[in-house]
């Protein structure tokens, strides 16, 4: 049994009181409370943002910021929060198999076929292969992937606009790994601030709640393997003004990151 499915068994028994899922998460996998450590302590002593590894910034090649986090984290809110307080991030056009629109344009998506015959992981590889992916995963039952290209091109127009991604670990680290010859990867983990906000989210609408909330678990488990910062997308009675508080302090590492890639340069 992998630790997702053990997991999913325990939050099964649990399901129908969310404050026992809440005690369970806590005691197994409690959202760590993250040292402040690392050569640039002093920026981040008062911030609720947490060194966890310096990276590797390679000389003369650009930043591709990756927020990775556990279902219903806010994301979204965050990286939208960016462009409300005027530092909006660069387009990057990724990929899907999902079927296109009525009102979409052409180029909202590089619009991948499906491959016939093929299934799990083995398509995956055939389509990171023909559409030249970084990553590809499934989301509905859809894949969606991120063209290597449609991030050089992004790197080429950026200006003052930063690249920012959105994924969980897995994929983080297979952007990472595919992108090193001609990129740089700053990976930030970003957790709710307690699991009681986490389940209301999941709950309210979300299928499947237990699977979603046993991935959270799992990525508690594996985080650390590729994150170099961790980020709290703290509580606040105004939801936009705690995204846009959030937002910003995925800003200041952004800048902190460019700043060390521009020293690098010097």
């Amino acid at each position: 049994m992998t630790d997702l499915e053990r997991i999913k068994f325990d939050l099964h028994k649990r399901e129908d009181k969310d404050s026992l899922i809440v005690d369970y998460l806590d005691r197994h996998f409690p959202i760590p409370e993250f040292p402040v450590c690392g050569s640039i302590e002093n920026f981040l002593g008062n911030r609720a943002f947490y060194l966890i590894a310096q990276p590797n910034i390679s000389e003369g090649l650009p930043n591709v910021n990756i927020l990775i986090s556990a279902s219903c984290t806010g994301q979204d809110s965050v990286i939208n929060a960016m462009s409300e307080i005027g530092r909006e991030p660069i387009n990057i056009r990724t990929a899907t198999t999902r079927k296109r629109r009525v009102e979409e344009s052409e180029d909202a998506y590089v619009w991948m076929d499906r491959i016939e015959g093929v299934v799990g992981t083995n398509e995956v590889d055939l389509l990171i292969e023909k559409y030249g992916l970084v990553e590809c995963q499934q989301y509905c039952n859809n894949l969606y992937g991120t063209p290597l290209e449609s991030l050089r091109e992004a790197a080429k127009n950026q200006g003052d606009k930063p690249i920012v991604l959105k994924n969980d670990q897995h994929g983080a680290a297979q952007i990472a790994s595919r992108i090193k010859k001609e990129m740089n990867s700053i990976i930030v983990a970003m957790f709710p601030e307690n699991y009681k906000q986490l389940v209301e989210r999941v709950k309210s609408g979300r299928n499947d709640p237990i699977s979603r909330l046993a991935e959270a678990a799992v990525f508690i488990i594996e985080y650390e393997d590729v994150s170099h910062y961790a980020l709290v997308n703290r509580e606040h009675s105004n939801s936009k003004l705690g995204a846009q508080i959030t937002a910003h302090e995925l800003l200041t590492i952004i800048d902190i990151e460019k700043s060390r890639s521009e020293n690098e340069n010097s």
